[in-house]
């Protein structure tokens, strides 16, 4: 068995792990020194290593409590973590180097107990494992401080806070498996999954005939199931003492229509009726056990889709309702929700509502910016949460966000707006929204229950289970509190098909019942119980002790910042105030919300002399969401023209998002401001976050700096993946300035490719009609627009020059990377023919497939920036070596059919809605496509092999090689 080597100083040797399989290894310790961990404390953490053979793959996981990180391998950044951030993973490969090694985690901790967890872990070419994990055995970088161990990782902690991505090969379409047939109430024959250990799951009843599609349940005081019909009325099912027994059904109401949230509070039953458009409360006032007296409490207008969903009863003691984005605010709701500035359609607002139940009035949004939330429940805290839709059309664009949990707080904007066709609704990292909880992917949200009031054992009792219709999922979530909110991770419970899963609730017997229904397919009743005996959970440590201890004081304190919002009181701007600049991104908000929620007038001369930080900062974005004119105009004049590099990630995007909120104010009479301001953002570009290269090349295109074009057009070429490259696409078609011929030629080049390539659902085409227009439209010489309009309509392609049949060469060699030492190819690039690099760079065919410049087409990644991006060495190993990384965007699929037959190439249409997937099978002519039926595939494994063929520079002499390099490098503006 092979060793990986430590450095000496290290006091420690890591043996290779056997082959993954079966391995059972210790998860990474939390860290930290042994001093008092205080607020704002520094340390650094190390480890040397040793690698003698290639790696084929390596990738390194960091989770983060209460300290932001920045992490170093070869003291080279290569991610940086802010306290609150998700856990992150990340391929390092290209970061390692033969030899002696080193990862460097240099920390500094803010408000609550300070860890760090790392893990890196890699698999050498012939299939031997390794693995870095911290633990009390680091290096500490700070004094004679000594590296402690607080605690082994709870793996709920330690997994990222999404699931991984739906396979192409999933059947949205799988619902209609469950449509009954002609004349048919029978069961249907469910493919179901196995469950997690101990747990048992049997069919109760399948719904008969005349009791149509169910949509929601509940228990009442007596244990009898209610059940929402999908057309009209509610069935009552009395569940026999034995199972021999007969479940008892009878109607308690005929009525009200679409019932999607019912709840008891006390004897009263309420129900959330979405085609009647109305809440309305049922009581027995006779001492029957019928429903004499039927009470509407509320009318709720809009329309029916995303519409009037499930109800909850909340610790207040209030019922809760959560709505979608259909529905239409009551007009005689309070709202604890700050105002937009870009406006709020009704259509906007799917939220989170608050009532009595005693009647009209009463009423309260506590929140919004939802999509089509279904469903909603309280944990054991206190915490109400919810399961939000995706925008199915959106799925591949550069805005679309998965179905999500949601945790639901006072004042809170989810940043679902529809805003210039859904483009300009808030992205998560936003800082006037809230991050999200835990990402789902695609499916179709319906309910959501806490397992606390079942048997079950943990970390089961105290899971969210979230109900995914399209694909028949039952998601168990796990939440683990961090700070005034939770990080959430999680896993499939259950899956089948078909499964439409439309609620569920836990039964006096502790055990699961969940329905299924929906769309008038066959309903049915099912029971999942534990079955197998008590285990223990993952054993509490010193850091999750403290964590938890630590979070307790936070929610309260959110809790308290929540009583002023929606409301003016004068004690609230000195109590809110320290909490505008927390680290603690749900303590910011809370804070910023009960400041937008007080008069102006009582606290604009506070923010004038604000000191800067992160706090004076949110404080002057309150100040522009809730203030004037003139109060936008003052904010960008006040910004410094100077803006550090230094500026953590928040601070960066608070400006970003503060001059996007002011931009209406600029005018043309402020050239000299907007000049100075476009010049003092460009510092920040490039930076290591996305986020913040994200919106800087928003803003300066707004700006109409330069910059815009040349980073845009960068971070186009480098992205890694789809949404990332056309959210520059994006952003450079409304870029007004900063266009030179070469740079219009690649950007419409990758335009006219990416419509061509890109994977997505039915709203890719009218995204790609309105970067066309933008684009266009920002051309101002009428022969280049005509050019270029003629280019996207397919006329005059100017693809096919220079692609004809290239001139036979002859073999020169079989090249290596070890052929050329770093030395000789620095200096040769700096003295190499570039007109001899063009020629070749066509004579390699590298131009069927990359931009460089002007030269070639947009199939495989551009190349025009990569001399400023890679190394010579860097740059012709991915020549000679191509299949060693391929980026995402550029992976192809092997796709076994039934018949045994197989197609291989890249997935660029997927159509969820008619099961089809359309693959591109010749990376020379991406038009030539082939449709595959979901249904007739039985394996798809993404391809380890480039598209790119190895040996291009088999042809050429050594000096022609360092030629092509030396033309790539300088490239051809």
């Amino acid at each position: 068995m092979r060793t990986l080597l430590i450095g000496a100083a290290m006091l420690f040797s890591l043996a290779i792990a056997e082959r993954a399989a079966g391995q059972n290894v210790e998860l990474p310790h939390w860290v930290w020194t042994a001093a008092e961990r205080s607020d704002f404390e520094t340390a650094a953490f190390q480890k040397n290593f040793s690698v003698a053979e290639p790696l084929s793959t390596a990738e390194l996981s960091l989770a983060v409590d209460f300290c932001s990180v920045e992490l170093l391998i070869n003291d080279q950044v290569v991610l940086v973590s802010e306290a609150y951030d998700p856990n992150r993973l990340i391929d390092v490969r290209a970061h390692l180097e033969p030899g002696e090694n080193v990862i460097t985690l240099r920390a500094t901790g803010v408000d609550g107990p300070s860890a760090i967890a790392a893990e890196l872990t890699g698999e050498f070419e012939d299939g031997e494992v390794f693995r870095i994990a911290t633990d009390a055995s680091w290096t500490s970088g700070k004094g004679n401080a000594v590296t402690k161990s607080f605690g082994v990782i709870d793996p709920r902690r330690w997994a990222l806070n999404e699931l991984p991505p739906m396979s192409a090969l999933a059947e949205y379409n799988q619902w209609k498996d469950a449509l009954p047939e002609e004349g048919d109430a029978g069961a249907k024959q469910e493919r179901l999954s196995a469950l997690p250990e101990g747990f048992a799951i049997e069919r109760l009843r399948t719904a008969q005939a005349d009791e149509g599609s169910w949509v929601n349940m509940t228990f009442d005081p007596q244990g009898r199931l209610i059940i929402g019909k999908e057309s009209k009325g509610l069935l009552r099912m009395t569940l026999p003492d034995s199972e021999a027994g007969k479940i008892g059904v009878e109607v308690i109401n005929d009525s009200l229509e679409e019932c999607r949230g019912v709840i008891f509070r006390g004897d009263d039953l309420f129900a959330n009726a979405n085609r009647s458009k109305a809440m309305y409360r049922l009581r027995d006032t006779t001492g029957d056990d019928q429903f004499d007296e039927v009470t509407m409490l509320q009318e709720t207008d809009g329309k029916t889709g995303h519409g009037r969903n499930d109800l909850a009863l909340g610790p207040d003691g209030a019922i809760h309702a959560i709505h979608g984005d259909s529905v239409i605010v009551p007009e005689n709701a309070t709202r604890q929700t700050a105002m937009e500035p870009e406006g709020e359609a009704p259509k906007a607002l799917g939220h989170w509502l608050r009532t009595d139940g005693e009647g009209q009035g009463n009423w309260h949004v506590l929140a919004l910016g939802l999509r089509n939330p279904y469903g909603i429940d309280f944990n054991a805290d206190g915490e109400a949460f919810t399961y939000d839709a995706d925008n199915e059309g959106d799925v591949g664009l550069p805005f679309y966000r998965p179905t999500r949990i949601n945790h639901l707080v006072s004042g809170a904007n989810y940043g679902w707006h529809q805003l210039r066709g859904n483009t300009r609704s808030l992205p998560v990292y936003a800082p006037d929204s809230v991050p999200t909880t835990f990402d789902v992917g695609r499916g179709s949200p319906t309910a959501v229950k806490f397992g606390t009031g079942s048997n079950f054992p943990e970390p089961y009792r105290s899971a969210l289970f979230a109900l995914d219709w399209a694909y028949g999922r039952i998601i168990a979530v796990h939440l683990t509190p961090r700070g005034a909110s939770y990080y959430g991770s999680g896993e499939t419970f259950l899956e089948g098909r078909p499964l439409n899963v439309t609620d569920l609730d836990f039964g006096p017997d502790g055990a699961m019942y969940f329905v299924t229904g929906g769309r008038k397919t066959q309903s049915a009743l099912f029971r999942v119980h534990y079955t197998g005996s008590s285990r223990n959970d993952a054993a509490e440590t010193v850091q999750s002790t403290a964590r938890q201890e630590f979070s307790e004081r936070s929610r309260r304190q959110r809790r308290a910042l929540e009583r002023y919002h929606g409301r003016s009181d004068t004690r609230a701007v000195e109590q809110l105030w320290p909490y505008l600049g927390s680290a603690d991104p749900w303590l910011r908000n809370a804070a910023r919300v009960a400041l937008e929620s007080q008069p102006a007038n009582e606290w604009r001369s506070k923010v004038g002399n604000a000191t800067g930080g992160l706090g004076g900062l949110i404080a002057q974005l309150a100040l522009v969401r809730a203030g004037t004119d003139a109060d936008r105009q003052a904010a960008l004049s006040a910004l410094p023209r100077t803006m550090p590099e230094s500026l953590s990630r928040n601070e960066k995007l608070t400006i970003l998002r503060t001059v996007e909120i002011c931009r209406d104010q600029v005018t043309e009479a402020d050239s000299v401001l907007v000049t100075e301001l476009a010049e003092a953002l460009a510092n920040w570009y490039p930076s290591k976050d996305d986020a913040t290269n994200r919106e800087l090349c928003r803003v300066l295109g707004q700006l109409g700096s330069p910059l815009a074009v040349t980073a845009g057009l960068e971070r186009m070429a480098s992205a890694g993946d789809q949404m990332e490259r056309l959210h520059y696409l994006e952003m450079l078609s409304e870029a007004p300035k900063g266009w030179a011929a070469a740079s219009r030629q690649r950007f419409f080049g990758a335009l006219i490719e990416a419509e061509r390539s890109s994977l997505g659902d039915r709203f890719m085409v009218g995204f790609f009609d309105d970067v066309k227009r933008h684009a266009l439209a920002n051309v101002s010489d009428d022969a280049e627009r005509s050019k270029f309009a003629d280019l996207l309509k397919g006329v005059g392609d100017a693809e096919s020059e220079g692609f004809g049949a290239a001139p036979a060469r002859d073999f020169v060699r079989h090249w290596t990377v070890a052929d050329f030492s770093a030395d000789e190819l620095s200096s040769g690039v700096r003295a190499g023919d570039n007109e001899r690099g063009r020629a070749l760079y066509r004579a390699a065919l590298c131009n069927r497939c990359h931009v460089s410049g002007s030269e070639g087409r947009s199939v495989g990644p551009d190349l025009s920036t990569v001399g400023r991006r890679f190394s010579p060495t860097d740059l012709l190993e991915s020549i000679i070596e191509p299949s060693k990384v391929v980026s995402e965007v550029h992976r192809n699929v092997t796709l076994t059919l039934k018949d045994g037959s197989s197609v291989h190439g890249r997935i660029v249409g997927d159509d969820f809605r008619n099961s089809l997937l359309t693959v591109a099978i010749n990376p020379f002519d991406p038009s030539e496509r082939r449709e595959v039926n979901k249904a007739d595939v039985v394996d798809s494994p993404e391809s380890p092999v480039s598209p790119m063929p190895p040996a291009l520079l088999d042809t050429m002499s050594r000096e022609e090689v360092i030629d092509l390099l030396a033309w790539l490098i300088a490239g051809d503006a």
